[in-house]
Order: structure tokens, then sequence, then C-alpha cells
């Protein structure tokens, strides 16, 4: 079933799909891709992870952000 690519596109065909693994991370990875999400559920947990990583990164990048935020070039080790 490896990432689960030819089961999730005959799912999406209409097909009616099977899977086996012997990986439990591949079947992780696959009932993942089939789980039912929001536009919104998806969007929340994107600003969650951008709100702990952003600071984090911003020292890294010289350029301004896309909110005005200045990163410092002397901050790159």
């Amino acid at each position: 079933m490896g990432g689960g690519t030819t089961v999730v596109e005959g799912s999406r065909l209409g097909m009616q799909m099977y899977g086996n693994d012997l990986n439990p991370i591949a079947w992780f990875v696959v009932q993942n891709e089939f789980s039912k999400v929001t536009k919104e559920e998806v969007q929340a947990l994107l600003d969650d992870v951008e709100a702990e990583v952003k600071p984090q990164l911003i020292p890294f990048y010289a350029c301004g952000g896309p909110n005005g935020e200045k990163g410092k070039m002397d901050a790159i080790v």
C-alpha cells in the first residue's frame, strides 16, 4: 500500500479499493489521507504551526515578511 497513491486515486475515481501493508506507518498515512477535514480545520492547524515556528525562523531571513516583519542577516550561525 505504501503511501496510498493507488488506493486514494482509485477511490477518487469511484472504485472500491482495498489496501494492505505490513508497515503500520503506511497504514496510518493512508488512513489519514481518507480523513474528512474542513478547510477551517486545516487553516486553524496551519495558523497554530505558523504562530509557533515563525518567531524562530524570521531572524534567519534578511528580507521583510508579508506583514512587515524584519529579519536580521547577522542571526545566521
